[in-house]
């Protein structure tokens, strides 16, 4: 050890120091160095992004191809470097593959693998990839199967139909050509074993995969399979997958809960002073017990795979993804109309913690959302429901359960989810999948029972799903007035904020739409409804007070009310962050509020 009293300077020779001191300045040196890495490293991370960023808006400046045809305010792009920020996305060159081979792929699970990009999940239930053009189905074999061909038959040394068996099992044979693909522990060797240890078609509910590097066979890859509340970890190779072996390391987690949502991220962490690469799963449920993350060990030498502790994060949302931002792991939550940013980060002592770092306000309810690389960038764009479409599901609703007054409880969202398919294909040129909606439901309900309500809700409705709603009045209004963007923008607020409001669902579009415009028009320039309004929208002001006095009354409700989607909405720069306006806790508000009991 150096001597309490002994200073060491850089102008100390160095042939004076002892083996000890010698030794302990090499570590500190050491250690210096390789903070001073990681931190040169973040600060070149950094400036590329910058560059990326200057490189973007010159870009941008450039003349574009025309928009798609949807509709521009319904895509929005996010770009998380050391800036967060969000623009609208232009969408191009939307191209469809049909695949002969198989029915209807129902979800796609990105892979960042070399020679494989996604992993599909039919409405089978079975697992696909794509090779060569055409869609494969995955088995897995079990761990003493190395492969299901390339070695000799027994008594047929020519014939190399039959499977490779790993050390310590035998060939199965259980057809009567004695050819066999798969292998059994030799302990275990009997026809019933034989059986149920044959190639087994993939079953999954998501999927995550990635790679490392061993001694012996290079590149080895991955794929963690959620089902129900198992995760499986298979190994990947051009047979298919294979189950790890039991007696080395993991193969396999249960959880009290399902999991829906699995997520994968690689991080350099910094812990007394090395620098080492970890990597992380997550998993995501509707259930806080499945929200969880471990550090997955790889093992280069027998290619094991181990877990650490299971480690618990907190959350509010219906689906997660995770992606991969430099050295940063980002972990997205979408909880209605809100995508939360959470982020993995470490301290020197090794310690991980996943916290909040941005919660981003989408327009309307998110549809879906994609998140996805190209170069040095990571992207997430996500689809909302167009304002239209919005107040269409919402009048579907309240007009199908006018007549249905039976409806389960148990099947009102199915109910809404329903709606909601009904009104963006009547709203929109390109509508989502029917997929996408059983979706968004976290699989509560199967594509079958939403086509078999949509039925039941169009015969019920008679097939007229033309509907005025009050966002086609307002237009009228607005345009007849000649109101500016501000107005125009309050009065939608405050007819969005009446949407679910029981109360308000037995107004007419028509009077809802003035009445908002009439509000609006007060709190912000104290104006009076004039002759013109009153001729184009056929309401005097009296007749709009009793309504007005309503809204009022919402909004004073508005900011203690558990549904808070509305208000985060109109706080986005983009809609003036209307909601947030002093003139809604006026006096105006309060006095039409108070008077709104004797209007009921």
């Amino acid at each position: 050890m150096i001597p309490t009293n002994r200073q060491i300077t850089p102008e100390t020779p160095l042939d004076s120091l002892t083996l000890d001191e010698l030794d302990q300045l090499l570590s500190e040196k050491l250690v210096t160095l390789q903070v001073d890495l990681l931190k040169t490293y973040e600060q070149q991370l950094r400036e590329h992004e910058e560059t990326l960023d200057h490189l973007h808006r010159h870009r941008r400046a450039i003349s574009l191809p025309p928009r798609p045809t949807i509709g521009q305010d319904d895509w929005h792009s996010y770009v998380y470097d050391t800036r967060p920020s969000r623009e609208i996305a232009s969408v191009t060159d939307l191209v469809t593959i049909n695949f002969t081979n198989v029915h209807t792929v129902v979800d796609i699970f990105p892979v960042a693998l070399d020679n494989i990009h996604a992993i599909y999940k039919l409405d089978s239930g079975n697992g696909y990839i794509l090779q060569d053009d055409t869609m494969h189905l995955l088995t897995v074999r079990n761990q003493w199967t190395k492969s299901p061909t390339g070695c000799s038959c027994p008594g047929q040394a020519s014939d190399t139909r039959c499977a490779c068996c790993a050390l310590g099992s035998v060939l199965c044979q259980v057809s009567a050509s004695g050819v066999s693909n798969t292998c059994v522990e030799d302990s275990q060797i009997n026809s019933h074993t034989c059986s149920s240890q044959s190639p087994r078609s993939l079953e999954l509910d998501n999927a995550i995969a990635f790679e490392y590097h061993t001694y012996s066979e290079g590149v080895q890859q991955v794929v963690v399979i959620a089902k129900g509340e198992n995760i499986h970890f298979y190994r990947l190779d051009k047979w298919g997958l294979q189950d790890f072996h039991s007696l080395k390391g993991h193969n396999t987690i249960n959880l009290d809960s399902p999991v829906t949502h699995l997520g994968y991220g690689e991080m350099f962490v910094e812990q007394f002073g090395t620098v080492t690469r970890k990597r992380y799963l997550f998993t995501f449920g509707l259930d806080s017990s499945s929200k969880r993350y471990y550090e997955i060990v790889t093992n280069p030498q027998d290619f094991s795979i181990e877990t650490g502790l299971s480690m618990m994060w907190d959350t509010t949302g219906t689906s997660m993804k995770v992606w991969q931002n430099g050295g940063r792991v980002i972990i997205g939550v979408q909880d209605g109309t809100n995508l939360n940013i959470h982020e993995l980060t470490s301290d020197r002592w090794g310690r991980q913690q996943i916290s909040l770092q941005q919660v981003l306000s989408l327009p309307a309810g998110v549809t879906s959302w994609r998140s996805y690389a190209t170069g040095f960038e990571n992207f997430l764009i996500a689809t909302t429901l167009p304002l239209p479409a919005l107040y269409l599901t919402v009048a579907t609703i309240d007009r199908f359960l006018q007549t249905q007054r039976n409806i389960p409880r148990n099947k009102l969202q199915l109910v809404g989810v329903t709606a909601m398919f009904i009104a963006s294909k009547y709203e929109e040129m390109y509508c989502p999948e029917i997929g996408d909606f059983a979706y968004i439901t976290d699989k509560a309900y199967s594509k079958a029972e939403i086509r078999k309500m949509e039925v039941t809700m169009l015969n019920e409705l008679g097939f007229n799903v033309s509907y005025p709603l009050p966002f086609h009045f307002l237009r009228r209004n607005s345009k007849a007035g000649s109101v500016d963007a501000s107005q125009h923008t309050l009065a939608k607020y405050l007819m969005e904020l009446c949407l679910p409001e029981y109360s308000m669902c037995h107004y007419k579009s028509s009077i809802i739409a003035a009445s908002a415009l009439c509000l609006s028009l007060k709190l912000l320039d104290g104006n009076n409804w004039s002759d013109t309004l009153t001729y184009y929208s056929r309401y005097t002001e009296e007749q709009l007070l009793p309504v007005m006095c309503k809204m009022a009354s919402v909004v004073v409700k508005s900011s203690s009310a558990k549904q808070q989607a509305v208000r985060q909405k109109y706080k986005a720069s983009k809609l003036m962050k209307i909601s947030e306006i002093p003139q809604l806790k006026s006096k105006l508000i309060n006095t039409l509020a108070e008077k709104s009991a004797s209007y009921a």
